[in-house]
């Protein structure tokens, strides 16, 4: 029996040796010599249709305001996703190896105390931190502060990105940021206030559960919903209300998703912004435009905010969806300034796509991350012998950049904090559906959207590359398939 472990799993010394094992983590598997098993196509398109179709479903389905709708159907599209992913690596790990497969949480199945147990203890994390109860008194003491304040901008975003937001938007009114690092100035931490809010109302918050699970009973039960979930996200909610009543604020997100949300629904629409940090559009593939609106519903998809974005693409996707939110364009809003690339015809391939782990997998909008070495593998077989391929990979994912290089030769690190700096030397930038893509074509570069699996995906809008016509010195394409690629940028 081979058991499948999670892509944060680690605990191999805990198992039992009875059994062989697969991580959902390429590099784990290489780490601890598992099961080496080649993945292809890990969504087919009968997995693509019964997604879609619980999508579509889900999509339409009225959910009451205060279990803050547009995150718990987020929340049930993963959980849907990673079933079915589940589904499909059994089935094909099955096919190859002809042993019976089973995920590590199926006790019915490996009937393992000794796995379960160690799955569960995988799990836990248990913080007892004296920097907690630290910051717990700091934001009291700050909050008091911002009573007397008749109003401030409440910032839920990265401390670099609020910064920038400031400087672009021209905020003249005081600056707070949600972080929990409350060693910095002007920061106070919405975690803490609500550990303190649950532990005051939590009689209160426990009738509204009660009082939510009566009233919306089918429901709930049919989606398998738990109380602790509902109980989560009503507290959100009503602590969102009380902090609405005491304060006066303006606030700037990047995601209309948890604590987001509630402070989205018990505002105003005008002192609601939401900063759009990705990039939409409508795709004419009905089923990517599905999952694309899908996905909007926790980052511009918002009636009671208004979107600013940098980008048409954005209001094109809202207007030919029929989507009734407000929005405006701004010429730029989380970024720093910057200026147009200026052409220098280099032949470097600069690689600066993104995966998805398996707890947040969007299949066919983005890869997983065994798509994602393979696709990063395809364009180093593809690409002439004359270009230089450079990777900028994202830090902290659950594969390094070391373990990237390793296994291909041809790969150069980018040494540069800042993807500005990278765009500088002009490269071709390479990416899947990722948003680099679109801030490098914005910027003059030329950029390629790649889809070594042929699928009819047309991202960002690109138009697809015919190999029957040469291409300009400064392009942006959609590129299907290795030999297109290949032979564009032996065109070039």
């Amino acid at each position: 029996m081979i058991i499948i472990t999670p892509d944060k799993f680690n605990k191999f010394n805990l198992l039992p040796s009875r059994f062989e094992y697969f991580s959902l983590n390429p590099e784990i598997n290489e780490l601890y010599n598992l099961q080496n098993i080649e993945l292809e196509d890990l969504f087919s398109s009968d997995y693509v249709r019964k997604l879609s179709s619980f999508q579509n479903k889900l999509y339409f389905t009225k959910f009451p305001d205060k279990i803050l709708p547009n995150s718990l159907k987020y929340d049930l599209n993963f959980r849907f996703t990673k079933r079915l992913f589940i589904e499909s690596l059994k089935s094909k790990i099955n096919k190859q190896t002809k042993k019976e497969v089973v995920f590590i949480d199926e006790f019915r199945n490996h009937k393992s105390l000794r796995i379960y147990f160690a799955f569960l203890y995988s799990k836990v994390k248990i913080y007892l931190d004296l920097k907690f109860l630290i910051t717990i008194v700091v934001s009291l003491f700050r909050a008091f502060i911002l009573l007397f304040k008749k109003n401030f901008n409440l910032y839920i975003t990265s401390r670099a990105q609020a910064k920038n937001i400031q400087n672009n938007l021209k905020n003249l009114n005081s600056n707070y940021l949600n972080s929990s690092n409350i060693f910095k100035s002007n920061t106070i931490s919405l975690d803490s206030m609500i550990t303190i809010y649950r532990f005051f109302f939590f009689p209160f918050d426990i009738i509204d559960l009660i009082y939510t699970r009566i009233i919306y009973k089918d429901l709930l039960k049919n989606l398998n919903i738990s109380s602790l979930y509902i109980y989560l996200a009503l507290s959100k909610y009503n602590f969102s209300k009380f902090l609405r009543s005491i304060f006066k604020f303006n606030l700037y997100t990047i995601s209309n998703y948890g604590i987001s949300e509630a402070l989205n629904y018990s505002g105003s629409i005008e002192n609601n912004y939401i900063i759009n940090h990705g990039v939409y559009y409508f795709d004419k593939n009905i089923t990517a435009n599905l999952f694309w609106r899908f996905h909007s519903l926790t980052m511009i998809n918002s009636s009671n905010s208004i979107i600013l974005s940098n980008n048409y693409k954005d209001l094109d996707f809202l207007q030919k969806n029929n989507l009734n939110v407000t929005y405006e364009y701004k010429k730029n809003t989380l970024r720093e300034p910057r200026e147009k690339i200026k052409p220098k015809n280099k032949k470097i391939i600069l690689i600066a796509d993104s995966f998805k782990p398996l707890d947040f997998l969007r299949p066919v909008l983005y890869n997983n991350v065994f798509e994602y070495l393979e696709f990063i593998n395809k364009i180093c077989n593809i690409v002439p012998k004359e270009y230089q391929i450079i990777l900028r990979h994202r830090p902290n994912t659950i594969i390094s950049e070391e373990f990237i290089l390793k296994n291909n030769k041809r790969l150069v690190a980018s040494r540069n904090s800042n993807i500005y700096d990278d765009f500088l030397d002009d490269p071709i930038v390479i990416g899947y559906s990722s948003t680099v893509l679109f801030e490098s074509s914005e910027l003059g570069l030329r950029s390629i959207s790649f889809d070594p699996y042929d699928r009819d995906i047309e991202f960002l809008n690109f138009p697809q590359y015919n190999n029957r016509f040469n291409p300009s010195k400064r392009f942006t394409y959609s590129v299907r398939g290795e030999q297109n690629l290949k032979n564009l940028l032996c065109k070039i």
